[in-house]
């Protein structure tokens, strides 16, 4: 199965994210940053900005979608949804979506709060065995190495998976690196590791677009994922870089 992570970075190269989801063909993608509205999916080709999660699952022919709103807006008397969103070739069950700052609301002049964060919690079936699969986005500061708000967060967004049973796999952007102790936290509570750590990636981020330079984002497994290849896509379709996995399960019985 192949598994799709990207900060989708709202939509502002969609032409560039549409090709790349057409070629890639994947099984599974988990977006941050995501724009969703169903009434401009067919509108001008500026306003389809608005509406990536379903341009997206157009061009990928995936079937089943989750889209977890933090916060929405109007837009040409539309509504406009922001957040986080799964694709997927397969039913997606036992749906849930966390918070982790904040909470959802509608977006005014007065109204707007910046770090609302949540996570979703999907499970999938790949092959014989379910597995477990989380899409989020955290926490930001400008430190890639976090601070106190960052962690704290962070240990709220493990502790809510801590009873999850069976492989697992943790995605999304992170804002902080794998040895920041926010992260370092969440992979010894869930017994999981970061294969941007493992891989040695420097950095995440399309250095054309932003002069930050962090790896950032991350696939995280537990023991019970085979990974079969793992890469960092360097196609500009993002202020970050789409990270790609090609996975199996690993069940002892």
């Amino acid at each position: 199965m192949k598994l799709i992570t990207i900060n989708t970075w709202q939509g502002r190269l969609q032409r560039n994210l549409d090709a790349f989801i057409k070629d890639e063909q994947a099984d599974l993608i988990c977006m941050q940053e995501l724009c969703s509205a169903e009434e401009l999916t067919n509108n001008a080709a500026a306003w389809t900005q608005f509406a990536t999660l379903q341009t997206l699952q157009r061009s990928s022919s995936l079937e089943y979608n989750y889209f977890s709103p933090t916060n929405s807006y109007d837009l040409m008397g539309e509504e406009v949804g922001f957040g986080n969103g799964i694709l997927s070739r397969q039913p997606m069950s036992d749906v849930k979506t966390i918070f982790t700052c904040g909470e959802y609301h509608k977006v005014t002049a007065a109204n707007f709060v910046s770090n609302v964060r949540n996570a979703q919690i999907v499970q999938i079936l790949v092959g014989k065995d379910l597995v477990w699969v989380v899409n989020y986005h955290a926490h930001w500061e400008p430190n890639p190495k976090g601070t106190e708000a960052s962690l704290a967060r962070m240990k709220k967004f493990a502790t809510a998976l801590q009873n999850l049973s069976g492989p697992l796999i943790v995605v999304g952007d992170f804002n902080v690196t794998a040895t920041s102790d926010s992260l370092r936290y969440l992979k010894e509570a869930l017994s999981i590791r970061s294969l941007t750590e493992e891989s040695g990636i420097q950095s995440t981020m399309s250095n054309a677009l932003t002069p930050w330079e962090v790896a950032c984002d991350h696939i995280l497994v537990n023991d019970q994922i085979e990974v079969k290849s793992f890469s960092v896509d360097n196609r500009l379709v993002s202020d970050h870089k789409a990270l790609i996995m090609e996975f199996e399960t690993n069940v002892k019985t």
